[in-house]
């Protein structure tokens, strides 16, 4: 019953970690997109935002990397 609470987990962080690199794609060419139409009448707040949420994004990104080990970052292909 262990070894299916781990492959559980595993494949959990596997998923979150697909999340949140999608996730910190999408914000950064939100950011890009904004800086582009950006003019000098609206605020930099929806800007500094999207950068902000990329940033968060990659974090957890690199945590949950942090977590697994060396065989299940191997996996992270998703081939299976």
């Amino acid at each position: 019953m262990a070894g299916v609470n781990e492959n559980i987990q595993t494949k959990r962080a596997k998923l979150v970690a697909l999340g949140n690199g999608i996730e910190v794609a999408g914000n950064s060419l939100q950011a890009i997109g904004r800086e582009a139409l950006f003019t000098m009448k609206e605020s930099k707040l929806p800007i500094i935002g999207a950068w902000l949420q990329s940033v968060g994004n990659s974090t957890n990104l690199a945590a949950v990397l942090l977590l697994l080990s060396e065989e299940e970052k191997k996996s992270l292909i998703w081939t299976s």
